[in-house]
């Protein structure tokens, strides 16, 4: 085996000049004594404090989660019998930040099944849009799966599952679109801006409407796939004033807009095709 310290010789004139207890009496000497205990009383370090910053009639105290925020924490850590404590309480008290639904999402998000079967199958708590996008977002089948066969409903915010969907996970839209959110024109442009490709296309398959103003935002980004997609599969033909007005900046771009606006205008030149039926003779 080789050994790379085989041959190493120290050199005598490359020792060190201090001992180790003359190193530990000079940091004492600069630094005080090392082995000076640590403050750890509250009220000395109030009066640290104090001293730094001026005296404050707010004595120090711990920072406690509200009664809703203790109940997400419980949800989340799957702790279902102080969870149930815990969400009696705030039903009893009548307390006005209590949310079942934001309980849920943490539930979801934690993948602390005992709890989302509890508020979802025992206690009948239909699932908001909001779980449902975390789900989603986290790419869980299961629970996507588990929440919308419990009642959750794509329709109630159909905008928003799609957006969630779109951003995060676009596997999701045909999932989404057969439970009847496809509403896609008014997001469109967001996707088309942000270069996310697939999401836009998907968009465009299934039902999205696009205008002048998509074609503009599609011939600005550098994945020119949207654009040819629009000119293509769609069909749409710029005007000689809408090719005029992109900056020359956009040079492809505008290369593939000029050839779709040519080819229509040379289809609109061309004569109409000859009948191939024949008449047959007139007897």
């Amino acid at each position: 085996m080789f050994d790379p310290f085989k041959n190493y010789k120290p050199d005598p004139t490359n020792q060190p000049t201090q001992t180790t207890q003359e190193l530990m009496d000079e940091f004492d000497s600069l630094f005080g004594t090392s082995n000076q205990a640590t403050q750890t009383n509250e009220q000395e370090l109030e009066d640290d404090i104090s001293k730094l910053f001026g005296p404050s009639d707010r004595p120090l105290r711990k920072i406690t989660p509200t009664p809703q925020e203790h109940l997400q924490q419980l949800a989340a850590g799957n702790h279902l019998d102080e969870f149930k404590k815990q969400q009696a309480k705030l039903i009893e008290d009548k307390d006005p930040d209590y949310d079942i639904q934001e309980a849920l999402e943490w539930a979801v998000n934690a993948h602390a099944f005992a709890v989302v079967q509890e508020i979802v199958e025992i206690q009948g708590v239909v699932p908001g849009t909001g779980p449902c996008g975390i789900a989603m977002d986290n790419g869980s089948d299961f629970y996507v799966e588990y929440l919308f066969a419990h009642g959750a409903d794509a329709k109630a915010d159909d905008e928003y599952l799609v957006f969630r969907a779109a951003v995060h996970n676009p596997c999701y839209l045909p999932f989404l679109a057969e439970r009847g959110a496809k509403n896609y024109t008014p997001i469109l442009s967001q996707f088309i801006d942000s270069e996310s490709v697939e999401a836009a296309i998907y968009m465009l398959e299934n039902g999205a409407v696009p205008d002048m103003e998509t074609l503009k935002q599609a011939a600005k980004i550098e994945d020119l796939t949207i654009l040819k997609y629009l000119l293509t599969d769609k069909g749409m033909v710029p005007s000689k004033e809408f090719i005029q007005e992109m900056p020359p900046l956009f040079i492809e771009a505008k290369h593939l807009l000029t050839k779709a606006y040519q080819k229509h205008s040379f289809q609109k030149k061309m004569p109409p095709k000859a009948n191939s039926q024949s008449r047959g003779m007139k007897i």
